[in-house]
């Protein structure tokens, strides 16, 4: 399984391919196992995955040009979704269980300590959004809800049931969107 970043051609980088076509900037190898999801870290050459074998790992772009696992955190359950803060070094984690695990991660992106767990689903965390405005942790699952924490507490604030699985999230940020 690979990963890929890429970038949209300009006319500078080949005047052979068509405008817009995508470019392959770098790739992650997996070591065979499922990414359930990637995040590149802005502003950092870092990427997170979460792997369905249990583990999350940050990758950094090293000298070689190639990115290398810096973390290899196991988990207890298969890693379903991730979102992370910029401003804060703060990834939270989402699992198959329905838990969701917030980390801090050190500044070089060699360690990462546990900070709190969220009891947020019955069954896969299917998204989760951060509002570093709000301090608030939302999220949605395959147990068809809607909930929210404060990020601050970690208690629950409120939550919706839906009619089907919830299957991603948007939410209308104002001044946090640096992460």
């Amino acid at each position: 399984v690979f990963f890929f970043c890429t970038k949209m051609a300009t006319a500078s980088v080949s005047s052979t391919r068509a405008r817009g076509n995508p470019v392959l900037l770098n790739k992650l190898e997996s070591a065979g196992h499922t990414v359930n999801q990637a995040l590149i870290i802005p502003h950092e050459d870092a990427v997170v995955t979460a792997g369905e074998d249990k583990s999350v790992r940050v990758w950094l772009l090293r000298e070689s040009g190639e990115y290398w696992p810096s973390i290899c955190q196991t988990t207890p359950s298969a890693a379903s979704s991730l979102a992370y803060s910029g401003e804060t070094r703060r990834l939270f984690i989402g699992f198959s269980s329905g838990a969701i695990t917030e980390f801090s991660l050190t500044e070089d992106f060699n360690r990462m300590s546990l900070r709190r767990n969220y009891s947020a689903h019955v069954s896969r965390v299917n998204q989760i959004i951060f509002s570093l405005e709000h301090e608030w942790v939302l999220s949605v699952g395959r147990d068809k809800c809607l909930q929210w924490h404060s990020g601050e507490s970690g208690h629950r604030l409120g939550g919706h049931q839906a009619k089907a699985w919830c299957l991603s999230l948007q939410y209308p940020f104002t001044r946090d969107r640096k992460s």
